[in-house]
């Protein structure tokens, strides 16, 4: 945000009208720095939340791959089982 102040001054009333536009001027900055601050706070908030849903994610992803990958290897240990009981059958037919 960019503030410009301009400020004319009347001679009689000069002092009040820069004590009033500074006492504005602090409200406003005040008022800048307090949502500056809330939303440095939702962000932060709203990433915590992110992270911890993308780690649980993460987690349950890497569970369900460890459950893939065992069923995957005991498929592929049976059907090494079975085409040598195969192989063993046919090797025993030509032989006899």
């Amino acid at each position: 945000m960019n503030f410009e102040i301009h400020v004319s001054l009347i001679f009689q009333d000069g002092v009040f009208v820069c004590i009033a536009l500074l006492l504005m001027l602090c409200v406003v900055r005040e008022k800048f720095i307090n949502e500056s601050m809330g939303f440095q706070a939702n962000m932060l908030k709203s990433s915590s939340e992110d992270l911890v849903l993308l780690l649980n994610e993460k987690s349950s992803l890497e569970d369900e791959s460890a459950k893939l990958k065992m069923k995957i290897n005991t498929v592929h240990n049976s059907s090494t089982e079975y085409i040598a009981e195969i192989l063993e059958e046919v090797n025993t037919e030509n032989s006899g």
